[in-house]
């Protein structure tokens, strides 16, 4: 066993300064990445769901409404290939913007679903993970408050201590 050396409590309130800051930064720490978790929900959540459902919703009007141009066109071609009268040699150019608002309309599908898969797995993985950081936080703080407390113990012994009278 090695002997301690009493002369002087500081070292123990060193580290009892020590392991209160510890407490706090992991406090800090451990809080902030589940709030960063939270944020990153609430994100996914209130703002792209609402956009794309909103973009969905939007580009779904562009493609009926490109749908009706190309019908309406289409029967202006077989119109003018049943009259007499010039007609319009073809509706390709509004079949193309048809199927370009069709693909937009399916990308915006594609994202919201991408976005609410998103949120279910983060949902997912995550709410377990948030649960064991602030399990982790309490013990941490459960055991540094302890610790803090011996440390206390133990300087309020040595003060003790030393403050006796050496002659008795």
């Amino acid at each position: 066993m090695s002997a301690a050396d009493l002369r002087d409590p500081q070292v123990l309130r060193d580290l009892r300064r020590a392991v209160m800051v510890f407490l706090q930064r992991t406090d800090a720490a451990l809080d902030g990445s589940t709030q960063q978790v939270r944020n990153i929900v609430d994100w996914l959540r209130y703002e792209q769901l609402p956009h794309w459902k909103r973009q969905l919703a939007q580009r779904e009007e562009l493609y009926q409404q490109a749908r009706r141009t190309w019908l309406d066109a289409e029967a202006d071609v077989r119109l003018g290939a049943t009259s007499r009268g010039p007609g319009r040699p073809s509706a390709l150019e509004e079949r193309f913007d048809m199927d370009k608002a069709r693909r937009r309309r399916d990308e915006a599908q594609e994202r919201l679903d991408a976005v609410k898969r998103c949120v279910d797995q983060v949902e997912r993985h995550c709410n377990p993970l948030t649960a064991t950081l602030r399990g982790c936080g309490f013990t941490l703080q459960e055991d540094g408050m302890r610790t803090i407390a011996r440390l206390d113990a133990k300087i309020e012994a040595i003060e003790t201590y030393l403050r006796q009278d050496p002659g008795t």
